[in-house]
C-alpha cells in the first residue's frame, strides 16, 4: 500500500510536472501565436498607415509637380507678354515719332504755302476746312 501511495504520489508529481510542462509549451505556443497575431495586425497597421502615407505623398509630390509645371508654364506666358507689351510700346513709340514728324513735316509744308500763298485748287462743295496733313494730297495736283 505504501509503494502504491509512493506510487500513486509520484505519478502525481510526474503528472503535474508534465502537465506544468505542457501547459508552459502551450502558453508559449498561444502566446507566440498571439504575439505574432498581435504584430501581424500591428505591422498591418503601420504598413496601412505607411501606405497611405506613401500615397499621400505621391499624390503631394504630383500636385506639386503640377504646380511647378503650372507656374513655369504661366511664368513663360508673363515673359511673352513682358515681351509683346514691350514691342507694343516701342511699335506705338515709332508710330508717334512718325505721325509727328508727318505733322511736322505737313506744318512746315502748309507754312511754305502760306509764305508763298500759293494755294492748291479746292474742290467745290467743301464744307469743311482744309487740316494741314490733307493738304498732301492737293499738293500734287
Amino acid at each position: 500500500m505504501k509503494r502504491l501511495s509512493l506510487s500513486l504520489s509520484s505519478l502525481l508529481r510526474l503528472s503535474l510536472r508534465l502537465s506544468l510542462r505542457l501547459s508552459l509549451r502551450l502558453s508559449l505556443r498561444l502566446s507566440l501565436r498571439l504575439s505574432l497575431r498581435l504584430s501581424l495586425r500591428l505591422s498591418l497597421r503601420l504598413s496601412l498607415r505607411l501606405s497611405l502615407s506613401l500615397s499621400s505623398l505621391l499624390r503631394l509630390s504630383l500636385s506639386l509637380s503640377s504646380l511647378l509645371r503650372l507656374s513655369l508654364h504661366l511664368a513663360i506666358r508673363r515673359r511673352l507678354s513682358i515681351r509683346r507689351i514691350r514691342f507694343s510700346r516701342r511699335h506705338r513709340s515709332s508710330r508717334r515719332i512718325r505721325s509727328s514728324r508727318l505733322l511736322r513735316s505737313s506744318r512746315l509744308r502748309f507754312s511754305s504755302l502760306v509764305q508763298k500763298q500759293t494755294w492748291p485748287p479746292l474742290p467745290q462743295l467743301h464744307l469743311c476746312p482744309i487740316l494741314p496733313h490733307q493738304l498732301l494730297r492737293y499738293k500734287s495736283l
